[in-house]
């Protein structure tokens, strides 16, 4: 148990611990001394562990807390289920103890640890088999069939969504290609209301975008003794900005892979078979790539109106596009 409460203390920042610690409520704080090194604080806090006879669950609940404050240290997949039962879920079986209490006893066969926490509108949770130390950690939005789970095997990660599936009601369930490290802006994206641009509601919690601030003003990183020219032409792009992005913050998505298949055109200078393509493979990726792909429109550095299919990613909650040639004799065939 010290062992791996102090794997996981060592990724707490300084600032971290007496919150942390205070919230998972577990030994008194008052006895440790956050004034000394970060070492001596986690020698500390393993002793006062020891004399309060914690258990390895207790541990587990806390990196659950870690999480949940540092979201953006994890990569969370979306996954659906499918095919609702028709049961009636009331608030109570949403609550944090009794939904830990259902997965514990859907899980009860296979030994494992559950720790479920209601936090942001949302139930976390954290997922391990009792022999092991390396968990699946987990959001699902009451209410809704999605839910976000981290990286872990496929036997775990099958065994919990078999689980979930027959706790909330459903028969099956089917992973969705949209991949974030902000959970947040994948609740905006799965949970939009017909107008995705305003709200994103579920039960009783409430996703918004939020409004834009503009900090500094966009610079382009050219010749500092050419003025700005073609007003008229600035101003048409701000307006096609405008109404592609809208004034609300995008969810923040880390990549985008756009597959390109496309006939050969240069037969004339190249003799090549007729069925010949060319297959492209391009990634955008950075930490926001869609208000990367606005200030980019607005600098003038890209040609505005963008592709529908980058702009309407927070509608679609497609993160991998395939375009092809248009082809009349072909159905099966379209371009993005």
């Amino acid at each position: 148990m010290e062992r791996r409460l102090t794997r996981i203390l060592k990724r707490f920042s300084k600032i971290e611990f007496k919150y942390l610690l205070s919230k998972w409520g577990k030994m008194p704080v008052w006895k440790i001394d956050y004034t000394r090194t970060k070492y001596e604080i986690i020698q500390q806090i393993c002793v006062t562990a020891q004399e309060c006879h914690l258990k390895m669950e207790d541990v587990f609940y806390l990196e659950l807390l870690y999480v949940i404050e540092n979201t953006n240290k994890k990569n969370w997949r979306a996954i659906k289920m499918n095919k609702p039962l028709g049961l009636s879920l009331d608030d109570e079986n949403f609550e944090a103890s009794a939904f830990k209490k259902c997965l514990k006893q859907k899980l009860f066969p296979t030994s494992c640890d559950v720790q479920v926490e209601e936090q942001k509108s949302a139930l976390w949770g954290r997922i391990s088999r009792l022999n092991s130390v390396y968990g699946l950690f987990f959001v699902h939005f009451p209410y809704s069939p999605y839910v976000l789970v981290t990286n872990s095997s496929l036997e775990l990660t099958s065994l919990f969504m078999k689980a979930l599936c027959f706790v909330v009601g459903y028969s099956d369930f089917e992973p969705i290609e949209l991949v974030s490290n902000h959970p947040e802006s994948l609740a905006q994206i799965l949970l939009h209301t017909q107008n995705p641009n305003e709200a994103y509601t579920y039960d009783k919690g409430t996703y918004k975008p939020l409004p834009r601030h503009e900090d500094t003003a966009l610079h382009r990183f050219d010749d500092t003794r050419l003025e700005i020219c073609h007003m008229n032409r600035m101003v048409k792009t701000q307006k096609i900005v405008k109404q592609q992005f809208t004034e609300k913050l995008q969810p923040k998505i880390p990549f985008v892979n756009v597959m390109t298949t496309t006939r050969f055109r240069g037969k004339r200078f190249i003799p090549t078979a007729d069925d010949f393509n060319l297959e492209c493979c391009t990634c955008l990726s950075g930490n926001d790539v869609l208000e990367g792909l606005r200030k980019l429109t607005l600098l003038g550095l890209t040609h505005g109106p963008l592709p529908k299919f980058l702009t309407s990613i927070g509608r679609t909650g497609l993160q991998n596009f395939k375009i092809t040639d248009r082809r009349a004799v072909d159905t099966d065939r379209s371009s993005a």
